[in-house]
């Protein structure tokens, strides 16, 4: 899905001998998010793929990390506050 959105974009898996462990399989669920704090997700699973990847692109594109970091999280926190209207 990701490739839709960066055509001729590659991912390329490097094993670091020394990096910490990850899991192999790491899972998204805001479930626990929801029942807990009452936290809903108001982006789409498509429109946070699409997002993920334009700030990859951009990032490699010389973009601030920190500025894209703020972009995205005020668009989010402004569809937030359109939906409790």
């Amino acid at each position: 899905m990701a490739s839709r959105y960066w055509p001729g974009s590659f991912l390329e898996f490097v094993e670091e001998v020394d990096a910490p462990v990850e899991s192999p399989a790491l899972l998204v669920d805001s479930a626990r998010a929801a029942e807990v704090l009452g936290f809903l997700p108001s982006w789409r699973f498509e429109e946070t793929v699409m997002r993920t990847v334009s700030w990859y692109r951009e990032f490699a594109q010389g973009a601030s990390a920190r500025e894209l970091c703020r972009a995205d999280i005020s668009d989010y926190l402004a569809l937030q506050r359109q939906e409790l209207v």
